[in-house]
């Protein structure tokens, strides 16, 4: 399997040469021809496609055009969430009142395109883990910006910039893909790192669980997996992989 992989392109409404600008929608473009003239078989992303600092109208046209340009594309693609992609950056520097993106937007504009492609497959409609197969090798995409959209006053209560984490659904729908992943080489990718240098979680929520999953997995492990927390990072699963036949996870980018 060969992939292209682009990540943090921070895409931004001012001319840049060398830092976030209208060079990220230049990176990708160049990157997508690339892919038209090269043996890819997907064109990958892993979030902060926009720096979420424009005004959203702005934004959300970045977002478009971006893909768009994927879309017309001729490899199949999948386009991860990354922490500045719901526009937050511009809420907390404009201290306005209200969401500058709506509950949707982020949704319409990009995820719902990954999952027009038969390529990508995922376990529900709802779904936030998606994987994609080529003979023995299977690659898992994990949002890792998986935080609630909830108001407060009109402003969001979690702050997308600020807040990393994976809820229980996620956690569920990895093990469910991986208790069928038989003989297969697996490879995940998320937009932020799951743990630290030092083994603690680098993510806000469940960074640290992930991790045991993906060690429990190599080791053909069952067991429970669980956390002290409430409500929406709440974790209590479980999971059986001794029957995973050679399958290993080698990395997770």
């Amino acid at each position: 399997m060969t992939l292209s992989v682009l990540t943090d392109t921070h895409e931004k409404a001012v001319a840049s040469s060398s830092y976030y600008g209208l060079n990220g929608v230049r990176h990708i473009i160049e990157a997508n021809k690339a892919c038209d003239s090269l043996p890819v078989d997907y064109n990958i992303h892993l979030g902060d496609l926009i720096d979420g600092s424009d005004k959203p109208e702005i934004s959300r046209g970045l977002l478009q055009f971006t893909m768009e340009n994927y879309q017309n594309s001729q490899r199949p693609f999948y386009v991860l969430e990354g922490n500045h992609d719901e526009n937050d950056k511009y809420d907390e520097h404009k201290f306005i009142t209200s969401a500058s993106f709506r509950r949707d937007d982020y949704y319409n504009l990009v995820t719902k395109h990954d999952f027009e492609q038969p390529e990508i497959k995922r376990l529900s409609l709802g779904s936030k883990v998606a994987w994609i197969d080529k003979g023995d090798i299977r690659v898992i995409f994990l949002n890792t910006s998986d935080i609630p959209y909830i108001l407060n006053g009109g402003t969001k209560k979690y702050d997308f910039k600020k807040v990393r984490g994976v809820r229980e659904q996620q956690i569920e729908d990895l093990i469910s893909i991986l208790e069928k992943t038989i003989d297969k080489h697996v490879v995940a990718f998320g937009h932020a790192n799951l743990i630290s240098q030092s083994g603690r979680s680098a993510l806000n929520f469940n960074g640290d669980l992930v991790q045991k999953i993906f060690t429990s997995f190599n080791n053909k492990d069952s067991g429970q997996l669980k956390n002290e927390l409430s409500g929406d990072f709440g974790v209590n699963v479980r999971y059986n992989f001794t029957d995973t036949g050679i399958s290993t996870i080698s990395n997770y980018i």
